[in-house]
């Protein structure tokens, strides 16, 4: 056994020595340190409407000018 196994050793070695444990129903309140044992997808948007963290316009230092006018030409 060499001292300083690769990793992919290491978790072969490791998958063979473990069985998973079952999958078990928990409340929101007790599900704290729990592992998902599959992925979880939303069923809808939240929240249910369009909106922006936040709201802004950029512009490239190169072409700022106090007071010039300018037109969006894009949104996010």
């Amino acid at each position: 056994m060499p001292q300083n196994p690769d990793y992919e050793t290491a978790l072969a070695r490791t998958l063979v020595a473990v069985t998973p444990a079952p999958a078990v129903t928990a409340d929101l309140a007790d599900a704290r340190g729990r592992v998902l044992r599959e992925p979880v997808a939303a069923d809808r948007d939240q929240p249910p409407f369009e909106r922006s963290a936040m709201d802004g316009f950029a512009v490239t230092s190169t072409r700022w000018r106090a007071g010039a006018d300018w037109r969006v030409v894009g949104a996010v």
